[in-house]
């Protein structure tokens, strides 16, 4: 049983740190696998389910709305920095430049600097009107999932601040799909549809790790399908909504499940307004471009 559950954390652990490290170019700082906090499935406890109003969405409207968070500009203030507690003691730590803790990654943005992408918050579920709105009135602007926080979920209390603003992973996914509340990628799986393969996925599917982190997809970056391009929030490399490219095989050993969501809507002209047709699509965000070959990809 000691050594199941530590395969399980174990699988955990590598599944979200192999995709934080891979999954952008550019140069984030190396956390040697020993410094970085265990990840026990055990401890991100599920809110209690409740009846799920569906919306009509369609591939245009997931992809369109992703595409708005990854490309949002912000200016943050001084006010929106928080390293202390909320009123429900609950510890905030924005992702700002001064943030650093061992086993984490560092934050990123700075006051009064324009920025590029809504910023991660854990449990968020923000508008990027709500966003906006949550800047002005001195909400932290994100919020990192830190040591505290998982003690604090081991213990049953409260993690989600009503002090910061942003939005996690699946927080991402469930606005894109017009979902109405934060669904986690434990939950995501019961709406959706698992695929039989790769090869099914369509603008708008999701590319999901229950209990670690969900990826929404947007198409594959070459014919030969072994990498794709996609929207996470995330900290690869800064805390905040990115558009990254994922190399398939590497998403396959973790484990990774193609889904989709049973009312999503399609049509026949998604790829040419999309502008899907090339490879490297023409969105606000530009993809990182491939520092790999997909054989290569690493696996940590």
């Amino acid at each position: 049983m000691v050594q199941e559950h530590a395969l399980q954390s174990s699988r955990i652990l590598l599944g979200l740190v192999a995709v934080l490290t891979i999954s952008s170019c550019q140069v984030v700082p190396v956390i040697p696998e020993e410094e970085l906090p265990v990840l026990s499935d055990t401890l991100i406890q599920e809110p209690a389910a409740s009846p799920t109003s569906f919306r009509k969405v369609s591939r245009q409207d997931a992809i369109r709305l992703a595409r708005r968070y990854a490309s949002h500009r912000w200016t943050p203030r001084k006010r929106n920095v928080w390293h202390g507690y909320d009123d429900q003691g609950i510890r905030v730590d924005s992702p700002d430049h001064e943030f650093r803790s061992p086993g984490l990654r560092p934050g990123w943005w700075t006051p009064g600097v324009e920025n590029q992408g809504v910023p991660y918050q854990w449990g968020g579920f923000a508008t990027i009107t709500q966003f906006s709105q949550g800047l002005i009135s001195g909400y932290s602007a994100g919020d990192i999932l830190t040591a505290e926080k998982r003690s604090m979920l081991s213990e049953g209390r409260p993690t989600v601040s009503q002090s910061a603003v942003g939005i996690d992973a699946s927080g991402l996914v469930s606005r894109c799909w017009k979902l109405d509340r934060n669904h986690t990628s434990r939950e995501l799986e019961t709406l959706c549809t698992v695929l039989g393969s790769y090869d099914e996925l369509k603008p708008g599917d999701a590319l999901n790790l229950p209990g670690v982190h969900v990826i929404l997809f947007e198409q594959f970056a070459s014919p030969r399908k072994n990498g794709l391009l996609g929207y996470e929030a995330g900290s690869p490399p800064s805390w905040k909504v990115l558009y990254d490219r994922l190399p398939v095989s590497h998403l396959k050993r973790l484990g990774y499940q193609p889904l989709r969501l049973k009312h999503i809507s399609e049509s026949a002209d998604d790829a040419d307004v999309l502008g899907l047709k090339a490879a490297t699509p023409s969105v606000p965000v530009a993809p990182p471009p491939p520092t790999f070959d997909d054989v290569d990809a690493p696996f940590l």
